[in-house]
This record gives structure tokens, C-alpha cells and sequence, in this order.
């Protein structure tokens, strides 16, 4: 019973924290037949075909702290110094504790962690902020290229001023797209209807060309979309790379050479190359976006401090709007059809 073999010794204590211990001990059971010592050195070594992104991030979580893991090191330093073999102590350890001492043997264990953590995130980190960027250049390219939707602007602008005509609302040149949202409540002159009313009949009684135009977000594929896009979270996201990219890189040219690990292995120096042409293309095509939309706010003469998700929302409600009073005029229609067969 209570004690640890032969020669009277105390039982060995519980180094770890029942629960960290079942923790580690549930994480290890990913990597069975794996050497613990192999599998420490290729964590501290940033050897990516390893593990994955989520199998070192739970590891991270679940691993105690340093003064924790400093007490295996300690048992196993003072038994082995008290005469004990290394071999026979490390088989007294439970297996996450062996696996434990095998991490502490790795200099600035917690540091090498975080760095492999931002290496094998880097690549789905960049690929997150890609489609947002495309999106908007993209929304931006069809809006200045829109044929209908120029067509549309150029017919609303001639009802208006037609409908207007000889009041002071009336001989405009041209108009804000805000001025869009408010055609449901422009009324014309005698009351009778509204520019949007108006305008969704009259389309709706021209034949393909009034169809095609009510579809006019059919040349606008990217634009609901753009409308969820966010440059300041896209410029956070950009500016959280770089700055784990300058943190990561530091912390690796810091590090200690340990089992004849040095930068040159581990494909580290093309990693980090790899890294800054990446994030140099991520500035470039962020910039490319900026200007882009810039240049669709000057196209249509809007203020330059309208944000995406304000500017495409008044097309996307536009459209929204023009088909709701499409389908209503159409039930009007029906219903005094049905009203003059009485």
C-alpha cells in the first residue's frame, strides 16, 4: 500500500493538478504511439506538420503554469541526484507529467508556443481578410459599370423634373443618392401618387426593358454584400497581422538554440520572407480598395466620408423599394381589373 516500491521510499507526490492532469492526459491520447520527447521537440522546433492550429491552442489552454511544470523538473532533478536512475524515475511519472518534463526541457517553452500558435494561424488569418477587400472592389467596379442602374438614376431624375415641372422642386441636373430613399415619400404635384409609385408602374408597363431595369441589381452582384463590409474591422484585422508578425518574429530571433534547433531549420527564414511579401500585398490590395471606393464616391458625386456599408445600402434599398412598389401597383392593377369586370 501507500508506498512507492522498494526501499521504504515516500510515495511519489501528484505534481500536476488532478485536472490539468486529465486534460493533458485526454490531449495526448490525439497522438498515441508518439514519442513525448519527439513530440516537445517538434512544438519547440515549430515542425508544422505536427499538429494543427486547434490541437496547440487546446494544449495551451490546458497546460500549467511555469512554477507547476518547474516542480516535475524539480522531483525528477532531486531523485536523480539522490542516486536514482533517469529512466527509472521518468517511469514513476504518470504520462502527463512525463510529457510535462519532456516540454520543460525546451527553453522559453511558453514564448516557442505562442510563436508556432502565430505560424500556423498565419495563413487562414490572411485568407479571412481577402474576401472582404475583393468584395468591395468588386461592388465598386459593377456600380461604376452598371448600365441599368445609370439608366434608372437618368429616369428618375427626368420623372422628377417632369412631375415637378414649373414648381421649384423641378430643373435639376442631377441628385444625391439619398434623395432614392425618399421617392416613396415625394408626392407629385397633384398629390395622386408618389416618384416611386410613379416610376414602378411606368416600368412595369414597359415591357423587357422596364423588366430589365427593375432587375437592375442583376449587374450588381457584390453589392449586398459589401454592404456587411467593414473597413475599420478589415483595417483591425491588417493591423493585428503585423503587429503578431513583428511580436512572433522577435520573439523567435530571441530564442536559444536548443537539440541543434537554430532558424535556418524548420523552414523558418522562408516563412517569415513568405510573410512579409504576404503581408505587403494584403497593404497593397487594402489600398487599391481605399482608392477604389473613393474613386465610386466621386462617380457619383458623394460625400468623401460615406462609409460602404451606408453608400451600397442606398442602392440595396433602392432596389428593395422599387420591386415592393412594383408588386404593389401590380395588385392595384388586379384588383380594379376585378373591381371594372363587377
Amino acid at each position: 500500500g501507500g508506498d512507492g516500491g522498494g526501499g521504504g521510499k515516500p510515495a511519489k507526490p501528484q505534481l500536476l493538478d488532478a485536472k490539468a492532469a486529465q486534460n493533458i492526459a485526454i490531449w495526448l491520447s490525439q497522438f498515441k504511439g508518439k514519442d513525448y520527447r519527439t513530440l516537445a521537440t517538434d512544438m519547440g522546433c515549430f515542425n508544422v506538420a505536427a499538429m494543427q492550429l486547434q490541437q496547440l491552442k487546446a494544449l495551451m489552454h490546458h497546460l500549467p503554469g511555469r512554477d507547476e511544470r518547474g516542480a516535475v523538473t524539480a522531483y525528477v532533478e532531486a531523485a536523480t541526484h539522490g542516486g536514482d536512475e533517469l529512466d527509472a524515475v521518468l517511469k514513476t511519472l504518470t504520462e502527463p507529467e512525463r510529457f510535462v518534463y519532456e516540454l520543460q526541457r525546451i527553453p522559453q517553452l511558453d514564448e516557442r508556443l505562442e510563436a508556432f500558435a502565430f505560424r500556423l494561424s498565419f495563413d487562414a488569418r490572411k485568407a479571412d481578410i481577402k474576401p472582404a477587400i475583393d468584395t468591395l472592389k468588386c461592388a465598386c467596379d459593377e456600380l461604376m459599370a452598371a448600365k441599368r442602374f445609370a439608366e434608372l438614376l437618368e429616369l428618375v431624375l427626368e420623372l422628377g423634373n417632369y412631375l415637378n415641372n414649373g414648381t421649384p422642386r423641378g430643373g435639376f441636373w442631377g441628385f444625391k443618392l439619398a434623395t432614392l430613399a425618399k421617392l416613396g415619400d415625394t408626392k407629385s404635384t397633384d398629390n395622386s401618387t408618389t416618384l416611386l409609385q410613379y416610376l414602378a408602374e411606368l416600368l412595369g408597363a414597359a415591357g423587357e426593358r422596364g423588366a430589365a431595369l427593375l432587375a437592375f441589381d442583376a449587374e450588381l452582384p457584390h453589392v449586398a454584400a459589401a454592404v456587411r463590409v467593414s473597413v475599420t474591422q478589415v483595417e483591425g484585422d491588417r493591423n493585428a497581422l503585423h503587429k503578431a508578425y513583428k511580436h512572433s518574429h522577435a520573439l523567435i530571433e530571441s530564442f536559444e538554440d536548443f537539440d541543434g534547433f537554430h532558424m535556418t531549420q524548420w523552414g523558418l527564414r522562408p516563412f517569415f520572407a513568405k510573410v512579409e511579401k504576404d503581408l505587403a500585398a494584403v497593404d497593397r490590395a487594402l489600398d487599391d480598395m481605399q482608392a477604389r471606393f473613393a474613386e465610386c464616391l466621386t462617380y457619383f458625386d458623394e460625400p468623401k466620408s460615406t462609409k460602404p456599408d451606408e453608400f451600397f445600402g442606398m442602392v440595396l434599398d433602392f432596389g428593395k423599394a422599387l420591386k415592393e412598389a412594383k408588386a404593389a401597383a401590380e395588385k392595384r392593377r388586379v384588383a380594379a381589373q376585378r373591381a371594372g369586370h363587377r
